[in-house]
């Protein structure tokens, strides 16, 4: 596809956080943990209890807070159904999970799967939002738009992107491109197009069980490594040909830890090391974000994970944080800092735009309308040239017989009080009357052809540009080493097309001037071709 993006009108969108707690575990009861947390009825706000000074409290306030007894139908309402309702009108949304090892993340976004009708539906986000995304093209009637789902899903361990969906395993250390339309993307991740959510879900289940997870103290099954799931949807209208283009990140960070707790040595260490130092490149973006320094350095490029959280982080997309949280007093360090976390993230401002273009079939389609467009234009601008000429010479003889009349200032008195103009002359009024209108409305349809051929030639000059990146594009694909020569072969009969697009907007454009410069010139010489009946002949009334 060869997109084009508008800006959303919605300026300096905030991300929303949610702040979800658990219920205590037996870690917890193990080392007489008890709760720390109180929860305010407004259910956005907590206090959390200091150890120090026990009628002292810290508070905190939040898009929603989610008690222990939350249920993950109401987490997902709340924090993720409106993002994938944006999704259908060409946005980026990414949902992500924060906290230390233990905290819930993991279960917040994949949760566990439903064992028969009568069980509690403890799914978590990544197959709710999955399900919703295919039930919303199900319930669409409107034949007008084809949709295609694709997914990658990728871990970032120990600062490698690894592919989750690569049937070879050979695809450990991949790169992070940016792109003008797409935006940050990871360059060389397995796309598969899926045609239901059972598919979609089945292929997830595969990658997740190639994550990197093992058991530490705090956590049975911790995750050692950053999970993205990206899920992109292309809605076609058959009709304008238009695409729009949404993608939904579904991210579930690796828990924060305290090396003293989790009791990781050699290789858990190593790995250890590696999320808190990812983990520490986040919140120094977020930090950076949030202070609002004229020119301030964002250093997204400081890890794997800021960098591709760019566009979710002060960019383009729609965001939505949950903060997965102990309420025990065995983790009020770590709660607290998550805490702290969330309260910064609130204060970031994106800004969400809406991705739509055209594919390359569709283009082609796009410039034979333009160009029939161009002709009928054409055709009106002579019409409307021939028009005008006959009111010329119809003006010209009305003054070749009656001569040039003097401005209203000009006019004796005398002559403004007789009660009748001459009959001769008075047809000569209520002529140049009907001559007057005929010249405004050429004028009218004159402006009306040179609004319709300037909006024209900015469209396809933005279109001729945007042919022009893709073959950039396309040229850096065929570098690539993994592209085989029928790869190749195929992109460029691509290009052909990509390049005769691209001329024929050029030759477009060319022919758009003299359709400018006439429409102006008629526009002008109607406005000159001044005729005076409208004039006397309310000076007629006012006499009569």
């Amino acid at each position: 596809m060869i997109p084009s993006t508008k800006k959303d009108a919605k300026k300096g969108t905030g991300i929303q956080v949610f702040a979800r707690f658990r219920p205590q575990n037996s870690i917890e009861d193990k080392n007489k943990g008890h709760e720390a947390i109180k929860f305010d009825k407004d259910e956005k706000t907590i206090a959390v209890m200091t150890p120090e000074k026990k009628n002292e409290s810290q508070m905190y306030t939040f898009d929603k807070v989610f008690k222990q007894n939350s249920t993950q139908d109401e987490v997902y309402n709340l924090a993720a159904r409106p993002l994938i309702e944006d999704l259908f009108s060409g946005y980026y949304a990414t949902v992500f999970a924060y906290g230390q090892t233990g905290g819930g993340k993991t279960y917040t976004m994949e949760g566990k799967p439903k064992k028969d009708k009568d069980a509690e539906d403890l799914r978590g986000v990544i197959p709710r939002a999955v399900e919703h995304i295919f039930d919303r093209i199900e319930s669409k009637s409107d034949e007008s738009t084809e949709y295609t789902v694709t997914v990658s899903y990728v871990e970032i361990y120990m600062e490698k992107i690894r592919d989750l969906l690569d049937a070879t395993n050979t695809k450990n250390n991949l790169g992070i491109r940016v792109d003008l339309q797409r935006g940050v993307y990871v360059d060389g991740a397995t796309e598969i197009v899926v045609n239901s959510d059972l598919e979609l879900l089945k292929i997830l289940e595969r990658g997740s069980h190639k994550r990197h997870v093992s058991g530490t103290s705090m956590n049975v099954e911790s995750s050692r490594s950053h999970a993205i799931c990206m899920i992109s949807l292309a809605a076609k209208n058959v009709n304008d040909f238009t695409i729009k283009t949404g993608k939904l990140f579904l991210v579930d960070l690796a828990g924060s830890e305290m090396v003293r707790k989790t009791g990781a040595t050699d290789q858990r260490l190593q790995e250890a090391k590696q999320i808190n130092k990812s983990l520490t490149s986040l919140g120094i973006v977020i930090k950076t974000l949030t202070e609002r320094k004229l020119n301030a350095h964002v250093p997204y490029r400081d890890s794997k994970l800021t960098r591709i959280l760019q566009d979710s982080l002060g960019g383009t997309s729609r965001a939505s944080l949950i903060i997965a949280c102990s309420p025990s007093s065995f983790n009020l360090a770590e709660t607290v800092s998550t805490l702290r976390f969330g309260t910064r993230a609130k204060f970031i401002k994106n800004k969400p735009r809406v991705h739509v273009g055209y594919g390359g079939t569709e283009a082609e389609e796009l410039l034979r309308k333009r160009d029939e467009e161009i002709s009928r234009l054409k055709e009106q601008i002579a019409a409307l040239t021939d028009a005008a000429d006959v009111v010329n010479k119809e003006n010209q003889a009305f003054r070749s017989v009656y001569g040039e009349l003097p401005p209203d200032a000009e006019l004796t008195e005398e002559f403004k009080r007789k009660p009748k103009l001459p009959q001769q002359f008075q047809r000569a009024v209520e002529y140049c009357s009907i001559l007057e209108a005929e010249v405004f409305a050429i004028s009218k349809e004159a402006k009306l052809v040179r609004h319709a051929t300037s909006e024209i030639r900015q469209h396809i000059v933005t279109q001729r540009d945007v042919f022009g990146e893709a073959r950039h594009q396309m040229a850096a694909a065929f570098r690539a080493p993994e592209c085989t020569e029928e790869m190749r072969g195929k992109g460029r009969e691509v290009d052909e097309i990509l390049a005769m697009a691209r001329w024929r907007s050029e030759d477009v454009l060319k022919s758009l001037r003299p359709l400018e410069r006439a429409s102006l010139a008629i526009e002008v010489a109607a406005k000159d071709s001044k005729t005076f009946g409208g004039q006397y002949h309310n000076n007629n009334n006012n006499n009569n």
